[in-house]
């Protein structure tokens, strides 16, 4: 049948394969060759309305629960941005959130506030997931959640670990056990008292002395940003 058709009409059928080829194999790295199903969600909340994207390793489920990752994006960015680190987290076994922050793709924020979309956003994603039947929580009812974000996900990230801290103190116990917030240390601009009230949960920073936003040229550049090593870790 190809030959009776024109050279150029070979071409796009030979790209129209291509392309059709191409988008299997990216579905199928998406959803490491099926071992993961990855569905567009959104949630109600109690600021507006999440959306983003939910990878689900096989196997996991209310009977086989596993731990779960919230990774969101920065401030010019949405959910799509944390793709790759969701896959490579889902077929490790993680149940992954990879969710966009109010007023960023299809999440949409209630509150008239002007750029406060970011205080609660993770908090609000982690506290969805805690309910969740299929995330794992231990004998006391800890949330085994991490919570990862970069650049204004990353203080997202860190706000949602205070206020994680603030209501373990009245529930006793805690729904996110992990943060690794990327780009967003307040260390850098001499703030290093917030970090007592993460407690003794581990806490991760992905920093670099030029970052993004906090940059190490300042008063505060001889400051020791060291804090508590049993727990803490600058990478």
């Amino acid at each position: 049948m190809l030959k009776n058709l024109s050279k150029p009409l070979k071409w796009l059928v030979l790209l129209l394969v291509v392309i059709l080829v191409s988008s299997l194999f990216a579905s199928l790295v998406q959803n490491s060759f099926w071992s993961v199903k990855v569905d567009t969600i959104s949630f109600e909340t109690p600021n507006g309305e999440l959306a983003g994207y939910l990878y689900m390793p096989k196997g996991v489920d209310e009977d086989n629960p596993a731990p779960a990752v919230v990774l969101t994006h920065g401030y010019l960015n949405n959910a799509e941005m944390q793709m790759i680190p969701a896959i490579e987290l889902s077929k490790r076994g993680y149940v992954v959130l990879a969710f966009s922050m109010y007023d960023h793709g299809d999440s949409t924020w209630e509150t008239p506030a002007a750029f406060r979309f970011f205080v609660n956003a993770v908090s609000d994603a982690a506290n969805y997931m805690y309910e969740q039947d299929y995330v794992l929580k231990d004998a006391d009812g800890n949330g085994m959640i991490a919570v990862s974000g970069h650049s204004m996900g990353g203080f997202s990230s860190i706000y949602a670990l205070v206020f994680d801290e603030m209501q373990a103190g009245v529930s006793g116990y805690r729904k996110i056990a992990v943060g690794l917030p990327v780009g967003a240390d307040f260390r850098y601009i001499g703030v290093p008292e917030a970090w007592n009230m993460l407690s003794t949960r581990s806490v991760g920073f992905i920093a670099a002395q030029w970052d993004q936003f906090f940059f190490d040229n300042s008063e505060f550049s001889s400051l020791d940003r060291t804090y508590s090593p049993r727990h803490t870790a600058m990478l």
